[in-house]
């Protein structure tokens, strides 16, 4: 992240307000040039009377993408034979998503109609052909294993309805 000089003219709590843009402050590191030393944030003041001079901060921000398919509950109506189009959020370290398990095995991917999934950018969508198989007694829930560092794993339950 490039440093820069910023002149901060308003300050809210945990939001500055610098050259007319606004945002939320979510690491604060101050400097103030003046006495030379590392101010906690919750003891520096800025303004009238705030000593004036210049001060330098880091601001990092500590936000990261999660993984996420939604909607985490989804119901296929047995004989629709319409597929399921879930959306994906690829977290900051996850390109793909791995592998789906269903509690009694695999799901296989592809693009054609026997296959169980296929991967279209942040579309996931479950094939009818696999969502005929599924029980109308219970829930099936879909174990989703993204790839990047640990396996980071999301549950979508598919409830089977006759009507």
């Amino acid at each position: 992240m490039p440093k820069e000089v910023i002149e901060i003219t308003e300050n809210k709590g945990m939001n500055v307000r610098a050259r007319g843009l606004q945002m939320p402050i979510l690491a604060l590191n101050v400097r103030c040039d003046v006495a030379s030393q590392i101010v906690p944030e919750n003891a520096f003041e800025m303004g009238p009377g705030g000593g004036g001079g210049s001060f330098s901060m880091d601001v990092k921000d500590l936000t990261s993408k999660k993984n996420d398919v939604k909607p985490p509950t989804t119901t296929y109506i047995k004989g629709s034979e319409e597929d399921i189009e879930l959306e994906v959020t690829y977290g900051d370290h996850a390109k793909t998503i791995e592998t789906i398990h269903d509690g009694t095995g695999y799901l296989t991917e592809g693009s054609i109609i026997t296959e169980d999934y296929h991967l279209s950018g942040t579309s996931l969508v479950i094939h009818s052909n696999y969502l005929e198989t599924l029980s109308t007694e219970e829930s099936t829930i879909l174990t989703i294993t993204f790839d990047g560092g640990s396996p980071i794993t999301k549950e979508v339950t598919i409830t089977v309805n006759t009507s």
